[in-house]
């Protein structure tokens, strides 16, 4: 890597941007041959992610929209290591095309998605949120939306019908 004085590099600035722009390779500023910073091109641009990016990660085999179980099923889903996409897997509703583990990751990392913990927030909404049927996984999803103010999308029609829930119908 080039290297380049404090002194130099304040004298000529702009031909030494100029440089790293034109060759894409970074230069070394150093004080007394000590480094003190690295001028290098810019990081390209982080591509957006877009809904539907994973598709044809996952061959669908069975109902994806409907309730997972029963409440038996449920106290499956209370470990937190274990999530709703799992328990499809593990009901053979959906089978990844690789390793399920990566999927989910990588469909993390490239959506911006956050795993939100529970709060005690989401605890009190949740003792308000009456749904008309039984399904915990559902009441659990439509605390969360009130709570972070969040839009639920979904097909399932009953979530659409929820009062003050915001929901995008996926249809």
């Amino acid at each position: 890597m080039e290297e380049i004085a404090i002194s130099k590099f304040k004298a000529t600035c702009l031909a030494v941007l100029e440089k790293v722009r034109k060759t894409g390779e970074p230069i070394l500023v150093t004080r007394f041959g000590q480094p003190i910073a690295q001028i290098g091109p810019p990081q390209p641009p982080k591509r957006v992610p877009r809904l539907g990016g994973g598709a044809g990660t996952m061959v669908i085999l069975g109902d994806i929209v409907g309730p997972i179980g029963d409440e038996s099923d449920w106290e499956a889903a209370q470990d937190p290591e274990t999530d709703e996409a799992k328990i499809l897997l593990e009901k053979k509703r959906i089978r990844p095309i690789g390793d399920f583990g990566e999927w989910f990751e990588k469909s993390k990392l490239e959506l911006g998605l956050i795993e939100v913990p529970l709060s005690w927030e989401i605890a009190h909404e949740l003792r308000y949120t009456i749904l008309g049927y039984r399904d915990p996984a559902d009441r659990f999803l439509v605390a969360t939306a009130k709570v972070f103010e969040l839009t639920l999308v979904t097909a399932d029609e009953r979530l659409a019908q929820v009062p003050g829930l915001k929901v995008l119908a996926n249809r």
